[in-house]
């Protein structure tokens, strides 16, 4: 892959060579690969398109702060309904989409190539962000656990991804994605949240405790309750710049910008 100038906010343009979703390295199954064909509809199901109009909800906002040709990480990606809404944006986005799951990588690639985008600039890249890092201990490291490039992205892109972790799993997950991001790079964190106050908390609590119990079973998803990623975001130099509230406030979309001195 060609260098680009990351000293600064602006550089050439990488060339990204179009990939192939790494689920062709047999690396172990995801539990989200079972319902990833179902995904779409039992989303629908639950919240109708709110979890759609969330995602995109700051995304031109973000685009106004990116070059013609930005250099994006979709991490968590899902079945690719972002990725298609940022190629619609910016064409000339080089996009590395990344998922633990590989059904899920599949059925995003499938999408773009539906849909006419041209992959040549898209990589679809099997990792999983909370395994052990080469730094940490390279004897434990997936061998479907890529280190993702450093310093290297305008783009981080996390819809409903930082509500699947708690603890030192969320850690792990947002300081692998911040030493990934470029010295300007934007943060587009979309996720479930809690009302502040009242009836629409205790609401949120109950919600959230229904849905998490419900991908638990599914997914054997690790997380049982919501922990706010946003002090962690601000200790990697990430600063809300803007921010939506959806559905009575139990979804919700921060745009935030990296601070030049982090």
């Amino acid at each position: 892959m060609a260098g680009r100038d990351r000293a600064g906010c602006s550089g050439d343009r990488v060339a990204v060579a179009q990939g192939q979703p790494s689920g062709a390295r047999k690396a172990p199954a995801h539990g989200f690969d079972r319902i990833a064909p179902h995904f779409e509809w039992l989303e629908r199901l639950a919240l109708g398109r709110a979890m759609e109009r969330a995602r995109v909800a700051l995304l031109d906002a973000a685009c106004e702060a990116l070059p013609e040709a930005p250099r994006a990480l979709l991490a968590g990606e899902g079945d690719g309904r972002f990725a298609s809404e940022l190629l619609e944006r910016r064409p000339l986005a080089e996009v590395d989409v990344v998922d633990a799951s590989a059904v899920m990588l599949a059925r995003a690639q499938a999408r773009l190539e539906g849909s006419g985008r041209g992959l040549e600039r898209v990589r679809f890249r099997q990792t999983d962000l909370t395994a052990p890092e080469a730094s940490e201990s390279r004897s434990e490291q997936s061998a479907s656990n890529d280190d993702l490039p450093a310093s290297s992205y305008d783009l981080i892109v996390t819809c409903f991804l930082l509500d699947c972790f708690e603890g030192e799993r969320l850690d792990r997950v947002i300081r692998r994605l911040a030493r990934a991001a470029g010295p300007c790079a934007t943060w587009l964190q979309v996720d479930f949240q809690l009302p502040e106050r009242g009836a629409a908390r205790a609401l949120g609590r109950v919600q959230l405790g229904v849905l998490y119990a419900f991908f638990r079973g599914l997914t054997g998803l690790d997380a049982r309750r919501l922990e706010n990623p946003g002090p962690r975001l601000e200790a990697q130099g990430f600063s809300v710049a803007q921010e939506a509230r959806l559905r009575g406030g139990t979804l919700g979309a921060e745009l935030r910008r990296r601070d030049r001195g982090a």
